[in-house]
């Protein structure tokens, strides 16, 4: 098999509540994180399991920082 990276764009709104901004910020790139060796081959499985025949091998994520959107905004 040939290896593939595909570069694409994801939006995110990840919503905190806390005592002020700068916390909130803290703790966003948390759930961010790229997933680890087990997420990994949970996907790689599901993929086999529809007879998808392709593996994921890598997933890395770049944070750029965002604006806050207003308390409430969807």
């Amino acid at each position: 098999m040939r290896d593939f990276a595909f570069k694409v764009n994801v939006v995110a709104v990840v919503r905190v509540r806390a005592d002020d901004e700068s916390v909130a910020r803290k703790v966003v790139p948390t759930v961010l994180e790229p997933p680890g060796p087990v997420e990994i081959r949970l996907v790689n499985e599901n993929h086999a399991a529809m007879a998808h025949h392709a593996t994921v091998t890598d997933v890395d994520f770049s944070i750029a920082s965002g604006k806050p959107l207003k308390a409430g905004s969807r």
